[in-house]
């Protein structure tokens, strides 16, 4: 996220480790494994990312299935240049996260798009400078964060009523 140009400051990091360890717990994870700081949770993700095999047939299948989604455009986007936009950017950003190794063991496209998220990171950096320093800054970002979100669902679930049924 840093890398992005969000600034998230130290509290937030430890909060977004706090979630991170309750919902492992919830999901079943050995307590053991779940780092109790940030600086913990970067030397979990460092041996993970140092010990793992590589993608099953299951991540290619995954992969390939989320790249011919995101060709054929987004849910309540209706196709066309901006869905076609959108789905190469999260194919950018897929690489970006993922690395060139992951992303060429799971056949992501290797192409421009992998820098959009930094050529990005210098507007997200002057919003965030918004953020921090306006008066009511972070409460408008939570605002719109939200509503983003709900649009996001909104678009995804189209016309269909949401719900769930517990196992």
């Amino acid at each position: 996220l840093t890398a992005l140009g969000y600034r998230i400051a130290r509290r937030e990091r430890e909060a977004l480790m706090h979630l991170w360890r309750y919902v492992g717990l919830l999901v079943g994870v050995r307590e053991d494994l779940l780092p109790r700081t940030f600086a913990e949770g970067l030397e979990l993700a460092w041996m993970f990312n140092m010990t793992e095999k590589g993608p099953d047939d299951d991540s290619r299948a995954l992969a390939a299935a989320l790249l011919d989604a995101w060709s054929t455009g987004l849910p309540g986007r209706g196709g066309g240049l901006r869905g076609a936009i959108e789905g190469r950017f999260l194919t950018g950003f897929a690489r970006f996260v993922l690395g060139r190794k992951a992303s060429d063991a799971l056949a992501l496209p290797d192409d421009a798009w992998k820098w959009g998220p930094l050529a990005l990171a210098p507007a997200r950096a002057s919003l965030e400078m918004v953020r921090l320093l306006v008066p009511g800054g972070r409460a408008r970002a939570i605002r719109r964060g939200r509503a983003i979100i709900e649009e996001e669902v909104r678009l995804g679930l189209g016309d269909r009523t949401p719900s769930y049924q517990p196992g």
